[in-house]
C-alpha cells in the first residue's frame, strides 16, 4: 500500500473520513437519581484475532507519520464477529436484543454499518443516527458514536429505564460494546 497524497489508497481513506471531536462526562456517582442520564451496566470486547492485521496503524518512515491501513474486507470481517461481543454482553446482563431500545454503532462507512446491522438483526430505524451521522460528517474515527449519541438524545424518545447498546471498532481488529440503561 503506498501512502502518498494523491494514491488510491489515501484517496479512499480520506473520503471515508471526516473530522470531529467529542466527549461524554462519565460521574461514579448514583447519588442523583433525578437526573436523567444512562448508567453504564457493562462492557464487552472482542478481538478478531483472525484479521487482527486488517486495521492497523503503521510507521510511515518517509513521511514521518502513522498511516492508517484498513482491508478492503474489513466491513465484512467486523459484520461477522459483530454478534459474538454482543451476545456475551447480553447474556451477562440477562437481556435478549428485544430488550434494547437503542443501538449506538459506530459510523465506519455504509457498508461496516450494514454488515453489523445485518449481522445483529437490527433494524434500519436502530442504525438511523449512524447513518445519519455518516452523511453528515463521513467516519469520525473514535467519536462517531458519540455524535450518534447527542441525536439520539435531541430527539426526545429516550425514556427512563430504556436499554441501550454501544458498538465500537478499531485498530488491531477489536469490538468494542457497552451497555447502558437510562
Amino acid at each position: 500500500m503506498v501512502n502518498a497524497v494523491g494514491e488510491p489508497s489515501t484517496t479512499v481513506r480520506s473520503r471515508l473520513f471526516g473530522d470531529g471531536a467529542a466527549a461524554i462526562l462519565v460521574r461514579a456517582s448514583e447519588k442523583d437519581e433525578r437526573a436523567f442520564a444512562p448508567k453504564i451496566l457493562g462492557f464487552n470486547s472482542h478481538i478478531i484475532t483472525s484479521a487482527i492485521g486488517a486495521m492497523r496503524y503503521d510507521w510511515d518512515g518517509e513521511q514521518n507519520k502513522f498511516s492508517f491501513y484498513l482491508d478492503r474486507d474489513i466491513p465484512y470481517v467486523v459484520g461477522a464477529n459483530a454478534e459474538k461481543p454482543l451476545t456475551r454482553l447480553l447474556d451477562a446482563h440477562g437481556l435478549k436484543r428485544r430488550h434494547i431500545a437503542h443501538w449506538l454503532v459506530h459510523s465506519g462507512g455504509k457498508k461496516v454499518v450494514d454488515a453489523i446491522k445485518y449481522n445483529i438483526g437490527i433494524t434500519e430505524h436502530d442504525v438511523r443516527h449512524t447513518h445519519s451521522v455518516l452523511r453528515d460528517f463521513g467516519n469520525l474515527s473514535s467519536g462517531s458514536f458519540l455524535f450518534s449519541f447527542q441525536r439520539l438524545l435531541q430527539e426526545g424518545r429516550v425514556k427512563r429505564g430504556d436499554y441501550g447498546v454501544m458498538m465500537t471498532m478499531g485498530p488491531g481488529s477489536t469490538i468494542e460494546t457497552a451497555l447502558i440503561r437510562w
